[in-house]
C-alpha cells in the first residue's frame, strides 16, 4: 500500500483505479443498501473500525482507530469523490487494515 510516514493512505496514488469502478450499480441495487460497496460475500465479515456515512455534504466510508493516547483517528473516504461506493469501501478498509 502507498502510505505516508503516519501510515495514512496516499489517496493520490489510487486515482488511476477510478475508471475501473465507474459502472457501479445504484445504491439500492447493492447487496446491502445500508452498507453500499460491500459484495455479498463480505456481508458477514468484521466491520470493526468501519462505518458508512451519508448526509447533505456527501457520503462514503470512514475508517477509525484508537491511538495509544486514547484519542481516535479517522479517515473519511468519499464515494462522491471516488465515483464509487465500492472503491470508497475498499480504500477505507485498506486504511483500517494498515492501521
Amino acid at each position: 500500500a502507498a502510505v505516508d510516514a503516519r501510515g495514512r493512505l496516499d489517496f493520490g496514488r489510487y486515482a488511476e483505479l477510478k475508471p475501473a469502478f465507474a459502472k457501479e450499480p445504484p445504491v439500492e441495487r447493492h447487496p446491502d443498501p445500508a452498507r453500499p460497496g460491500l459484495r455479498s460475500e463480505e456481508l458477514e465479515g468484521s466491520m470493526a473500525g468501519m462505518r458508512s456515512w451519508s448526509d447533505a455534504k456527501g457520503a462514503g466510508w470512514i475508517a477509525t482507530r484508537k491511538l495509544a493516547s486514547g484519542r481516535t483517528e479517522s479517515r473519511w473516504v468519499s464515494a462522491v469523490t471516488w465515483g464509487s461506493w465500492r472503491l470508497a469501501f475498499l480504500l477505507a478498509r485498506l486504511q483500517r487494515d494498515i492501521w
